[in-house]
């Protein structure tokens, strides 16, 4: 097994983990998941990606998605059907 930890719920209110070798690395790894869009921002900087935070906070609030904040994102993304079929299929409000 090679995961660092497991979470899961069987009811879909109470969650559980499992800690690997007595500890659980959980708040470690997802602690970028805070709420904060400006955690994520800084987060991202660790893998060389300079996200704009305006951005970062209308995606937070679930402002729907334009093509204008996916290239302010990555300028390099132009598959706009295959974004669409993605955040349709995760159910993400967006204007593509």
């Amino acid at each position: 097994m090679k995961s660092t930890f497991c979470v899961w719920t069987e009811d879909g209110a109470t969650w559980n983990c499992n800690p690997i070798n007595g500890k659980d690395a959980s708040e470690d790894l997802l602690s970028m998941i805070d709420g904060n869009p400006q955690t994520y921002v800084e987060y991202g900087k660790w893998h060389s990606a300079d996200l704009p935070l305006d951005v970062v906070r209308q995606l937070c609030e679930g402002v729907p998605l334009a093509k204008e904040m996916i290239l302010a994102l990555n300028p390099k993304r132009s598959e706009w059907d295959e974004i669409k079929a993605g955040l349709d299929r995760i159910g993400y409000p967006n204007n593509l």
